[in-house]
C-alpha cells in the first residue's frame, strides 16, 4: 500500500488531525527555527552599491 492510499483509507476525523497536526508541526518548525536564527546567528553587513563602481569614466583631454 502508498503512503497516500493509506491516508485515504483513515476516517475523516483521523485525517483532519493528521493535516492538523502537520500544520501545527510546520509552524512550530518555523517559530523555532526564526527564534534560533534570531539567537545565534549574527546579521550580516549590508553592502550598499552604488553603481559607480562598474561605470568606465572616459576623460576628455580638451
Amino acid at each position: 500500500m502508498s503512503l497516500l492510499s493509506s491516508f485515504r483509507n483513515l476516517s475523516f476525523r483521523s485525517r483532519l488531525y493528521v493535516g492538523i497536526g502537520i500544520i501545527t508541526w510546520s509552524g512550530v518548525g518555523l517559530w523555532i527555527s526564526d527564534q534560533a536564527e534570531a539567537k545565534w546567528l549574527k546579521p550580516m553587513e549590508e553592502k550598499t552599491v552604488t553603481g559607480d563602481e562598474n561605470v568606465v569614466r572616459v576623460l576628455d583631454e580638451g
